[in-house]
């Protein structure tokens, strides 16, 4: 069997702006709507000659723009939403997660009472009554948004940039006709995660095969999604399921492997494999 190493890290829950705020403004006050349109950003998004890293990238800072400006604005700053890129447990991968105040606590204190349970603290609070509250400060996280959106032109100029943003990465990604990769092999450290090696792909019209030259390898930098996922190794065939956050190490007994994969066209991501 490939070993599998889950990803159990506490910040699971990260916001997507895109529903949150293209939310907000369809539902605006009557009247609000007029004095406050989302102002055109025109050529302010420009994407010809960049890649789908260098637009991810952009789209990250635009999505960090339109989260400074709402905890600026918002009343209340247990709603104040802060990105992070943490280093999950087992991994050698950095993620970057967005979370408001209220669920990094609500995160933290279930995670508390979970190992105070473990080491034998008796029955306290249920961990995951602190997740439910903070399911329900969602909802009203929402109209703290609505309410910014409907009030402020700097807000919805971010929203509108990161939104165009995020279209113009699904466009690019929808071209390739036949899929694409670059591998780099890492030398001293030249690669992020001090990496063995990294593989930048952008699927086309069939699935990518890659010959494994190392026995652990995770995917990151996703954008679309992953499906079906095969490893032969000789004779022995073995399909597997896209985990997010999950690194798998193979059996050293399996030699000659190449990894599979299918995915819908115009996914792009990164392989890693490491030591």
């Amino acid at each position: 069997m490939v070993d599998s190493i889950p990803k159990s890290w506490l910040c699971t829950s990260a916001l997507c702006a895109t529903l949150l705020c293209a939310g907000a403004l369809a539902q605006q006050p009557e009247g609000a709507a007029d004095g406050h349109r989302p102002p055109p950003v025109g050529d302010e998004v420009i994407v010809i000659g960049k890649s789908p890293g260098q637009i991810r990238v952009e789209m990250e800072h635009a999505e960090e723009a339109v989260y400074d400006r709402f905890n600026a604005l918002n009343s209340d700053h247990q709603f104040d939403v802060h990105c992070r890129w943490e280093i999950p447990i087992n991994s050698h991968i950095s993620r970057r997660g967005c979370q408001p105040n209220f669920l990094r606590d609500a995160e933290a204190k279930a995670g508390r009472e979970t190992l105070r349970a473990r080491q034998g603290g008796g029955i306290g609070i249920d961990p995951a009554s602190f997740l439910t509250a903070g399911d329900y400060k969602i909802g009203l996280m929402r109209e703290q948004m609505r309410r910014v959106a409907a009030e402020d032109e700097q807000f919805q100029t971010e929203l509108v940039r990161f939104v165009k943003l995020k279209e113009a990465l699904e466009g690019l990604a929808r071209s390739p006709s036949s899929t694409k990769a670059v591998a780099t092999a890492g030398r001293n450290g030249s690669l992020p995660y001090d990496a063995a090696l990294a593989a930048d792909v952008h699927v086309g019209r069939h699935p990518w095969r890659h010959a494994l030259t190392h026995r652990t390898f995770t995917f990151a930098e996703l954008h679309g999604e992953l499906g079906r996922l095969e490893i032969k190794c000789g004779e022995r065939a073995e399909e597997m399921s896209y985990e997010d956050e999950a690194e798998w190490t193979l059996p050293e007994d399996w030699k000659d492997c190449v990894l599979s994969v299918g995915a819908p066209r115009g996914t792009t991501f990164t392989l890693y494999e490491f030591e």
